[in-house]
């Protein structure tokens, strides 16, 4: 499970905008992968499997008066290391690596409610709304595209499920913004 941790203060900030929102549409923006799977010698059957994961800060900006748009997405570094070599040339015996970088981003469209919009919500509700509700709303978007790309390149990986959690670290001091996977 891959958390995102924010103060009460941020949550309700955000809740202020969600309430008066609705998501609208929900659209790829784009996709970058560059892998060395093309190199591979066969396919290996027995490999360990290693990814590190990174949410994208999301980014918002008000289109005009009635729309919100909120870009994030998801970057994912595979690497695959066969346990045993499937090539018997010379390269026998040699451990095959190989690797995959994947950049999936998202954009969410939501409507807003009749201008004026309030200054507060403006200077806090927006960006604690586009962190928070930005990469949760696009998540099984983002899933489903990893999932895909990975299941083409023979490597099928699912990334895990995302939580957004209220969090305030000792002393009242806040944890704002971390993001933690749960390898649970």
């Amino acid at each position: 499970m891959l958390e995102i941790k924010a103060p009460d203060s941020e949550f309700a900030a955000a809740r202020g905008v969600a309430e008066h929102t609705t998501l609208v549409d929900v659209f790829l923006v784009g996709v970058d992968v560059d892998s060395n799977l093309h190199e591979r010698v066969g396919v290996p059957t027995d490999f360990a499997l290693q990814k590190q994961l990174g949410v994208l800060e999301p980014h918002y900006r008000v289109v005009d008066e009635q729309t919100l748009l909120v870009e994030t997405g998801v970057d994912v570094d595979v690497e695959l290391t066969a346990q045993e070599s499937t090539d018997s040339g010379e390269n026998a015996g040699e451990q095959q690596v190989l690797r995959a970088s994947i950049r999936v981003v998202y954009a969410l469209e939501y409507s807003l409610p009749e201008p004026p919009i309030p200054e507060f919500i403006e200077k806090e509700g927006f960006p604690a709304f586009a962190k928070l509700n930005g990469p949760y709303n696009a998540w099984p978007y983002i899933r489903q595209q990893v999932h895909h790309i990975t299941s083409s390149m023979g490597v099928p990986m699912m990334l895990p499920l995302l939580r957004v959690q209220q969090e305030t670290g000792e002393g009242g001091e806040s944890d704002s913004g971390k993001i933690e996977e749960d390898t649970e």
